[in-house]
């Protein structure tokens, strides 16, 4: 049994998504699309953590996996108000010249399609 607490007394619900994402749901103004965001917060957690239990949690850090997984949720809004998404995996670095990275992408864009491809990254010193 687990039993939250905190000073000033929150709800269990909100207690959890605290945990989870490091954040306290917005409430109020915010309304749905709030609740979207703090669960899409829960999402990208636990699907770090599924990554560790299915490659093993030395596996994970000897090939620094979710180092070079990057999600960004929520940077627009969607025609039908969801928010984008945008995952980015770093294949290799220095591929083809020194400053230049190869990852592969996938992505809800801002018109509500799913993209997937492979991204070089050039840096410039």
């Amino acid at each position: 049994t687990i039993s939250l607490s905190s000073y000033p007394p929150l709800a269990n619900e909100e207690l959890l998504l605290l945990l989870f994402a490091g954040q306290r749901p917005t409430s109020g103004n915010g309304g749905d699309y709030g609740a979207r965001a703090d669960m899409s917060r829960v999402a990208v957690y636990l699907g770090r953590e599924l990554l560790t239990s299915l490659f093993g949690k030395e596996y994970v850090e000897d090939q620094n996996i979710l180092e070079r997984l990057q999600i960004d949720i929520g940077r627009n809004i969607t025609k039908q108000g969801d928010d984008t998404i945008e995952a980015r995996f770093l294949l290799r670095e220095g591929f083809l010249k020194e400053n230049a990275a190869l990852y592969l992408t996938a992505e809800k864009d801002v018109w509500d399609n799913y993209n997937g491809g492979l991204r070089l990254l050039f840096r410039f010193p």
